[in-house]
């Protein structure tokens, strides 16, 4: 669901606490067992949101997704050793030479679809932060929007409660940003219809209102903060 991708917390509240403290860790690659130095954090805190809702933290420094150094290969799960042996073989062909040049949470997506991955929360999560973190990859390629909806739809499905109606919103605010307001209609309406149980998913759709009579409003770029 929506609050593992986001971290495991409340998605629909910022957190008042700690400044984020860097912290070196070192990680062993899957495939060739090199190993490198990523940067974790001892504490983080959510401090708002981008209308995109991605979170706005104290701990902005991290390696969000490991990736191998002498393959760039992305760590973005644990592997089985049927997996490893497997994707050993994968790093050396013509095919993983192709993904390799997407950009980084693309890569990671199509290596999990090469795994056989897709519709699952891993899968979600990883469109998801291609969405955040490499926006115009996504919203202006209309199949990679197309790969994130597909991703999306299935995450739908499986959402309950509050975080039913924040993820409508955050769907449909990426497709008003797309520029597909028809098929952003009906997620807004489904985000609509949980307003009354949250005051800062109400805040959210009330800057999203704001925002359909001119998506070119500077306040309206997926990057711009939301802090209600």
């Amino acid at each position: 669901m929506l609050g593992r991708v986001v971290g495991g917390c409340a998605i629909w509240a910022a957190s008042i606490g700690f400044a984020g403290t860097p912290v070196e860790e070192t990680l062993t690659c899957p495939i060739g067992e090199e190993t490198f130095a990523i940067v974790g954090t001892a504490s983080c805190s959510i401090l708002g949101r981008y209308m995109s809702f991605r979170p706005q933290t104290t701990c902005e420094f991290v390696t969000r997704l490991p990736v191998c150094p002498s393959n760039d290969f992305p760590m973005y799960q644990p592997f089985s050793p049927d997996q490893i042996t497997a994707l050993t073989v994968f790093v050396e062909t013509d095919e993983y030479q192709e993904i390799r040049q997407l950009s980084l949470w693309l890569r990671a997506y199509a290596i999990a679809q090469h795994m056989g991955q897709s519709g699952d929360p891993v899968t979600f999560s990883l469109m998801l932060n291609a969405l955040w973190f490499t926006t115009e990859d996504v919203i202006s390629n209309d199949a990679q929007m197309d790969v994130f909806m597909a991703e999306a739809e299935q995450e739908m499905a499986r959402a309950v409660g509050p975080d039913r109606g924040f993820l409508a919103a955050i769907i449909g605010f990426a497709l008003l940003s797309a520029d597909r307001e028809a098929q952003a209609a009906p997620y807004l309406e489904t985000a609509a219809s949980h307003r009354e149980a949250s005051e800062y998913l109400d805040a959210y759709l009330t800057a999203i209102d704001a925002c359909r009579a001119d998506m070119s409003a500077p306040n309206c770029a997926m990057s711009a903060p939301f802090n209600p």
